[in-house]
């Protein structure tokens, strides 16, 4: 990642990890649920607010 995009929130960075909603435990619980020891689950949970 370049510099210019890991500094681009700037002097905002700090308001927005303060403001940013954290995963609902009850989605989080519901991915993580019945799954055989070693398997792995991926998903792309964000958003980037507008849909293409």
């Amino acid at each position: 990642m370049s510099d210019a995009r890991a500094t681009s929130f700037g002097a905002a960075a700090a308001d927005y990890e303060a403001a940013r909603p954290d995963y609902p435990f009850d989605a989080v619980a519901w991915m993580l649920e019945n799954l055989p020891h070693g398997s792995l689950r991926i998903a792309d949970v964000g958003g980037s607010g507008s849909a293409r």
